[in-house]
């Protein structure tokens, strides 16, 4: 497409005529590395899958929770859902510009609603009291 030893059109004039950004004719793309990330790296810790044996059968038996970031021009937020695992239903969300406790507590506190298992990876250390706290008060 581009000649860059053409006798009479610049690099530049030749972009030009064709709609292209210059910095696409000079543009070569890196090697990257393929990594396996379905392989745990040596010395991980592996935990037990404790919803092995057990048997989804009603709504708010078990909830799930996931947490996820979202790039703004202006930052980063945050997105929790709370999502009821029988029906697949997202029961609530919540959305923060900081991943704090109360942020994760607030997205699981659906009414009155408090399932008998909550399958989760959110809560940070400091979190688990007050998760514990939630759950026992009936």
């Amino acid at each position: 497409m581009v000649e860059p030893e053409h006798p009479k059109l610049s690099i530049l004039r030749q972009c030009e005529l064709l709609g292209i950004p210059r910095g696409m004719f000079y543009y070569e793309p890196k090697e990257t590395l393929e990594k396996n990330l379905s392989r745990p790296r040596r010395g991980a810790a592996k935990y037990p899958y404790l919803l092995k044996d057990k048997t989804i059968w009603l709504p708010n038996q078990l909830w799930a929770s996931d947490i996820t970031y979202i790039r703004l021009s202006s930052g980063t937020v945050y997105l929790v859902s709370i999502i009821d695992v029988y029906s697949r239903k997202i029961l609530s969300f919540r959305v923060s510009n900081t991943m704090d406790t109360e942020f994760c507590v607030a997205a699981v506190t659906v009414g009155d609603n408090i399932p008998v298992l909550v399958h989760t990876l959110i809560f940070p250390k400091s979190g688990l009291e007050k998760w514990a706290q939630l759950n026992s008060n009936p």
